[in-house]
């Protein structure tokens, strides 16, 4: 027989023995846990004395000691500045100059440019979908090329008369590239600099300041260039066309000349910490030897 209050104790001991198993299970997850922590943090170890490079972070980054390339820095203005003064100044020209060559009324000027925005709004998808397997340098060098042969399309010498075909390949090239440069550069310009440097905003500002000089200046020029241009020998467009092919000639070469001084700094900077670590490497075994 179970005598007074026995009956309690035994239901006690059954539900403690039926929790055992949930916490013998919670124990044995935690373990678990504990133990795929553990190994990860090992691999990390290992993937670290593997590869010192792997355990460097943007504040180290931005706090190191690699002087900055203001040859980046000053390529990517000059690229908007020419950018900024071709865009002003054919924009300024374009309808009296298909009002002159080809007789086009105000409409057609307007659809032209409707056309321009078109194809704008093209490359800038084109854009988002190369940006990610392209770096910027290699684009916006395809965007300098094609703006060089844009106005240099658009230059006519032998007629007053520029051939409608070629302007119209010539104009959609520079409204294609006039995007192009304008996206990219940007972008690079702000990986030049350390990924949280003090200074972009400043440059971002100084960049801005670039285009905006050029957009006073493009009018200017294109207005005295077309006034001072003899029309009974060349079409009022040329010389202001031929101005801007050889400005971006010019960038061309600069950029070309400058391309390695383009690359975003973080790579730099790797690329700078690696050869100080074979360096310390190097002084620490002759060291070692003497």
């Amino acid at each position: 027989p179970v005598g007074p209050g026995g009956g309690g104790g035994t239901s006690r001991r059954m539900k403690k023995s039926s929790k055992s198993p949930k916490i013998s299970q919670k124990m044995s997850k935690s373990s678990s846990k504990s133990d795929s922590k553990a190994g990860s943090v090992a691999a990390e170890r290992s993937k670290t004395e593997r590869d010192p490079l792997s355990a460097i972070t943007l504040d180290e980054i931005s706090d190191s000691r690699m002087p900055l390339r203001f040859a980046g820095i000053a390529v990517c203005g000059l690229v908007l500045f020419v950018n900024a003064l071709g865009f002003s100044a054919y924009e300024t020209i374009t309808t009296p100059l298909v009002e002159n060559d080809f007789g086009w009324d105000l409409f057609y000027a307007d659809m032209l440019f409707v056309g321009a925005g078109i194809v704008c709004i093209l490359v800038f998808f084109i854009i988002r979908v190369t940006s990610a397997s392209v770096e910027d340098r290699y684009l916006l060098l395809c965007g300098v090329v094609f703006s060089t042969m844009g106005y240099g399309l658009m230059m006519e010498f032998t007629h007053n008369r520029l051939p409608l075909p070629r302007f119209l390949l010539g104009f959609a090239a520079v409204n294609a590239a006039m995007e192009l440069n304008r996206s990219v550069t940007m972008s690079l310009a702000s990986k030049v600099l350390p990924p949280t440097s003090q200074f972009q905003g400043l440059l971002q500002g100084i960049l801005i300041s670039c285009v905006a000089c050029a957009r006073i200046i493009g009018p200017m020029y294109a207005v005295w260039v077309w006034n001072a241009t003899d029309r009974d020998r060349f079409s009022q467009g040329h010389w202001v066309f031929v101005g801007l092919f050889v400005s971006f000639l010019l960038t061309t070469i600069v950029y070309i000349l400058w391309f390695g001084s383009l690359q975003p700094y973080k790579v730099l900077y790797m690329e700078w910490k690696k050869n100080e670590m074979k360096q310390h490497l190097v002084d620490t075994s002759y060291g070692k030897k003497l």
